[in-house]
Order: C-alpha cells, then structure tokens, then sequence
C-alpha cells in the first residue's frame, strides 16, 4: 500500500503504473532493490515454484536456494505481519512438498541452502542435501579454537550434511582475513571435516578484493605464491579416498602438564579408510602449545607406528604401546597444522 511505501522506502518498488511491490528482504535490514517478493500465503505459487524447480532440474545437477530459511513458515510471517490480509497466520511450509516433488523425478538432485539462525537442522529434515555452515565459518576467521572443536563435536549425521566454506559471495575474501599461517590451518579444518566442501572463484589464488555478484567484471590481482602452495598442497589430499569415503572421529586432548591449558586450543581428527589413515592435528591458536592426543584403539595400533606429515614431510615414529596409553604429545607453534598419514616403518 502507499502507507507502506510511505513508511518504508527502501522495502517497495512502485512502478509507473501505480502498482506497489515489496522488495525480498532479511527481517533484519533493508529490502534487496534488485529482487521483489513473491507471496507465499499463496497455494498457486507454491504450484508455480515448485514447477519452476522441475525445470531447473532438467538442466543441471543441483541448486543452490539463497536464503531458504525466509521461506520457513515462522520467518515469513514475521517479516510481513502487518502487510497481508492472511498475516494472522503462518504460511504453509514450501519447501518439504517442492523438494519431494522434484527428488521422485530426479533422485540425485542437489538442493542446497543458505541458511542462517540455526535454520540447517530443520532444513535437513525438510529434505536439503546440505545446509551452510555459518557457525563453522565465523568461529575459523575470528580464530576461536575452543569453538572449533565445540561445534565439530556435533552428531555426524548433521555434520555430513553441512557445506564448508572459507568463502562464498557475501563474505570477504580469506586471503584478506587471515595470514598464511592462519589461512592453512582454517583450510585444513574446514576441508577436511566431514560435509560438502564449498570454494569460491578465485580462492585458491589468494584474491582479495571482494565483489558485489552484480558486477561481471574484477580487477587484474596478482596471485599469491603462498595461498597457491597451500591449495596445491591440500586439494590432494580433499580429494584423496581417506577424506571422501574414510571414517571421521574428532579426538580428545588433554593438558601435557598441569596447570597448561594450551590443550584446549588444539582440534585433533581421525579419517580411518582401508586404503590410509590419516591423523589432522591443528594449534588453532596464536600462542605455542602442547598436548597429549588420545589415540582411539584400532587393530592398526600394532608395534612402530610412523606419523609422515603429508604437508611438511616430517617423519615421527612412536610405539603403539605409548600412544595406547599416553596419547600422541606434541608440541606446537601458533597456528601449527599437521595431517599425518599413519604408517607402519
């Protein structure tokens, strides 16, 4: 209504001919200018969207749906109350029936949300393949270790189900975020625990500059040597059998002495895989530490076991006797990673 526009600007369009329309937007900020809102009180629409999805499944492997958490029925009430004769009530849920609709034509079909506010749970549960790892990313890039590990001790169904990402459109480029050091110990994290690893354009050059998605052009940046060695280093390894198919077990720590609680910085996993196991310990911290790893029992665990650390190549030999009952110590610089392959000498 012009009350509407009147009251906010930013979140309606009126055209020439006289006709209002609300802009998409976040409860939170502003209408997006570029986009208009589509009614989903509306039983058609959910008709006409849904068809709308059918065909984008015709024409490729997946989709990704920005903001998908908009569209849950709680949300979108919200953010219009006031602004629809149906507002009253909640509108019905869109996406477990369009989801379900297109996965009995095509079953392998991705559907991917962005999502937000602890939305990825019950947008699994709506039929997502995989939801955003928000969390994940901002505990990385404001280097907050202890909330690493916390948010990758979630249940493994969930995890698997989640999309891991150092960048994506709406966010600023790692390069910028974080030094070298920092950089490949968030990689090594974010890539090598279970999910779908997302990258962006431009990520594994070390691109810093980042650009609105409205612009098709980007200014010339000179690569950076450092970022490239980390991806040539760790896309190997992504794409090794171990990090696709292999088992994935987040480790304890505990302090290597008393009164020393650097152990809490430290994020150590298994990927287990008949063909190798490997071990990832990161000091996600900006201090040295030290810490006792506590090695699960596993048949492997059998006399000399040789630690190789596919990054630095560094070679450590331990007895399994020792690793059964003490733990892997190790002592670490700031921002330290190793991805050990387990060997037997």
């Amino acid at each position: 209504s012009t009350t509407d526009l009147e009251q906010e600007p930013n979140n309606w369009l009126q055209l020439k001919d006289g006709s209002i329309f609300a802009h998409g937007r976040d409860p939170n900020y502003p209408g997006w200018s570029d986009t208009l809102q589509l009614n989903y009180y509306n039983a058609d629409l959910h008709s006409a969207m849904t068809s709308e999805l059918l065909k984008v499944s015709e024409l490729c492997d997946g989709v990704r749906c920005d903001m998908a958490m908009l569209l849950e029925p709680e949300v979108f009430s919200n953010t219009w109350r006031g602004h629809s004769h149906q507002s009253h009530r909640d509108p019905p849920y869109f996406w477990p029936a369009a989801i379900s609709a297109v996965k009995q034509k095509a079953a392998g079909f991705i559907f991917l949300a962005e999502t937000y506010w602890d939305f990825e749970y019950k947008l699994q549960k709506h039929g997502f393949d995989f939801t955003y790892d928000k969390r994940l990313y901002d505990r990385v890039v404001l280097r907050r270790g202890p909330d690493v590990r916390a948010h990758l001790e979630a249940p493994l169904g969930f995890q698997s189900r989640m999309a891991r990402f150092l960048e994506n459109h709406d966010e600023e480029r790692v390069a910028s975020k974080l030094s070298i050091p920092e950089h490949r110990a968030a990689a090594a994290l974010t890539y090598l625990a279970p999910g779908l690893r997302f990258f962006f354009d431009g990520q594994f050059l070390g691109r810093r500059t980042k650009l609105p998605v409205q612009l098709n052009r980007a200014p010339r940046e000179k690569p950076d040597p450092s970022v490239i060695s980390i991806y040539d280093q760790l896309l190997p390894i992504v794409n090794s059998l171990p990090a696709k198919h292999g088992t994935w077990n987040l480790l304890d720590t505990r302090a290597a002495w008393p009164d020393n609680p650097t152990h809490l910085n430290f994020i150590a996993f298994l990927i287990e895989h008949p063909v190798k196991t490997l071990l990832v310990v990161v000091n996600y911290a900006s201090h040295r530490g030290q810490c006792f790893i506590r090695v699960p029992d596993r048949s492997w665990l059998d006399g000399s076991i040789e630690l190789r650390d596919l990054l630095s190549h560094e070679r450590l030999v331990r007895d399994s006797g020792d690793l059964r009952e003490r733990g892997l110590f190790l002592d670490c610089a700031e921002w330290q990673t190793h991805i050990f392959s387990v060997e037997h000498p």
